[in-house]
């Protein structure tokens, strides 16, 4: 997006996004904020599931560790 957006001569953020929308037809105009939002629905999505993935892969690395005994050195003594 950020290269194309450029090639097209606008900035590579929203508002690039929304200057390149303007120049579409009414009906492509709709069409393409629709699916534009759609996407950015799922990148949201999928951003509050990478972070339930990663504290899950933390809790179960931890759970791992303690179930083999496997604690750092400051906490358990011999």
């Amino acid at each position: 997006r950020h290269e194309t957006l450029l090639s097209l001569g606008v900035t590579p953020d929203s508002a690039g996004m929304a200057q390149v929308f303007s120049w579409l037809p009414a009906a492509q105009k709709a069409a393409a904020n629709q699916a534009w939002q759609q996407l950015a629905g799922s990148v949201a999505a999928c951003r509050r599931f990478n972070e339930k993935n990663g504290e899950l892969l933390i809790r179960q690395y931890a759970f791992v560790r303690d179930f083999l005994g496997f604690e750092p050195d400051f906490i358990y003594r011999p």
